[in-house]
């Protein structure tokens, strides 16, 4: 760059302080950018581990129920209903989902 196009002293001086005006904005959106993105893994794990299996016990009590199988449907239902107290109550003690869910709302 040719010296006559070189910034002076007071722009850099501008430039500098503009930035650490602007730090802080910055490092709040990085810190919330990353608490988004541990909501998301989180919900992910969440779905994975315990939605997907209340679903697969759902479809089967929809086939006992459609294929007359009370028994079945019955079972299944208190298999759903077991597996969502279990999991609610374990949601509920995880220290990421307390802290990723209420420490920052």
């Amino acid at each position: 760059m040719p010296i006559n196009h070189l910034p002076s002293a007071q722009q850099l001086a501008a430039v500098i302080q503009a930035a650490q005006r602007v730090a802080p904005a910055a490092a709040a959106v990085a810190r919330n950018l990353d608490l988004l993105a541990m909501r998301a893994r989180l919900t992910a794990e969440i779905a994975e581990r315990y939605v997907a299996p209340m679903l697969a016990i759902a479809r089967i009590a929809e086939r006992a129920v459609v294929t007359g199988s009370a028994a079945a449907a019955i079972t299944a239902s208190r298999s759903i209903a077991d597996r969502l107290e279990r999991n609610t109550a374990f949601i509920r003690n995880l220290p990421t989902y307390n802290k990723v869910t209420h420490d920052h709302d």
